[in-house]
């Protein structure tokens, strides 16, 4: 009997652990933000970016609210945010633009192969010795406080979005399942160019 009821409370606790595995929390303004590594608010972007690309030492000590940093495990970490809507981009193994059509090729590839954002992070390592993965998205502050992603265009710029607010926009860049940079900015109403 007690082995019975120790398999039913296994049972229900893997199921209960199952249900909360891909719930993820809202958006706030607050995941635009930059944190130490206590969690602590050390930058607020305003009408600038911030990015975090390793070639300083204080790139690794900076994080989102999440706790995404420079050397995170991509398909851990980054499946902390809604990815869906995300843009998906490539850069070559280097970091560069893509340039050889063998390169471009290979990123239409992917894209063909993994529509999903959060399913090509979980393939980046596949590619390790030829592309690098960029996914990236916009926000719009909504009047209630609220943050809204904002729908893309395939070249990853916003479809449509209101003037009188502000936006953010956040972006990491993957390689090998480990973000290797990341970045925000944010736009207020007076400098929002994608009207």
């Amino acid at each position: 009997m007690k082995r019975i009821a120790c398999i039913l409370l296994t049972i229900f606790m893997v199921a209960l652990t199952g249900c909360g595995a891909n719930k993820v929390s809202k958006w706030t303004v607050e995941d635009f933000y930059v944190y130490d590594l206590e969690g602590n608010v050390v930058d607020i972007p305003y009408d600038e970016s911030l990015s975090y690309y390793g070639w300083e030492e204080e790139d690794y000590n900076r994080q989102t609210l999440r706790g995404i940093k420079i050397g995170s495990v991509a398909q851990v970490d980054l499946f902390k945010y809604d990815l869906a809507g995300f843009y998906l981009g490539f850069f070559n193994s280097d970091g560069w633009p893509l340039q050889d059509d063998k390169e471009k090729q290979l990123a239409q590839e992917v894209k063909t192969k993994y529509p999903d954002v959060r399913e090509a992070i979980k393939h980046s390592s596949e590619y390790r010795n030829d592309l690098q993965f960029f996914i990236s998205a916009f926000f719009e502050v909504q009047e209630d406080g609220s943050v809204k992603k904002l729908e893309l265009k395939e070249n990853g710029n916003p479809i449509n979005s209101s003037d009188n607010c502000e936006h953010y926009y956040i972006s990491f860049t993957v390689a090998d399942d480990k973000v290797v940079d990341w970045s925000v900015k944010h736009y207020s109403s007076d400098h929002w160019s994608y009207r």
